[in-house]
């Protein structure tokens, strides 16, 4: 999923509707929602991690590029074991409290600033350079037009 550069738009929908909007069984819903409800305000992104672990052998099968991978992401079958999802995320929550995650997810936000905050810099040097082109053309364009008007002036 990092090689296909996904990223977690595939999922938006999943945390904005609790799995709602994505899911074509309404015991499915009903089911998520109770869980969500009696379970950590986090559960729905350890439900969300699980379906994809569950889902691997697809996500490994499919060609390494975004639209094949998000599009396989975005549609969740009917004939998932939600069940077996929901003890996974279970355990991943035991495995990998909030709290242990927080030091990584703080890291890993922070190189992504680095990250974006280079190439903010050199889209601002971009636009630096692109500034100075277009003052040394204007430049050329008025000295040439000057030079032009006093060449025959004098001349």
């Amino acid at each position: 999923m990092l090689f296909a550069s996904v990223g977690t738009m595939f999922a938006l929908p999943w945390f904005l509707t609790w799995f709602g909007h994505s899911l074509n069984q309404y015991k499915d819903v009903v089911r998520l929602y109770d869980y969500f409800l009696a379970s950590s305000p986090m559960m729905p992104l350890y439900v969300a991690t699980s379906l994809v672990v569950h889902r691997r052998s697809e996500v490994l099968a499919e060609s390494c590029d975004m639209a094949s991978v998000h599009c396989l992401l975005s549609q969740i079958p009917d004939n998932l074991d939600f069940e077996e999802i929901l003890v996974r995320a279970s355990t991943f929550h035991k495995k990998y409290p909030p709290k242990k995650l927080e030091p990584l997810v703080k890291k890993r936000v922070q190189k992504e600033y680095v990250v974006l905050g280079l190439f903010y810099f050199f889209k601002k040097m971009l636009c630096v350079i692109k500034q100075v082109f277009t003052c040394r053309f204007y430049f050329i364009l008025l000295s040439s037009l000057v030079f032009r008007r006093y060449h025959r002036k004098y001349m």
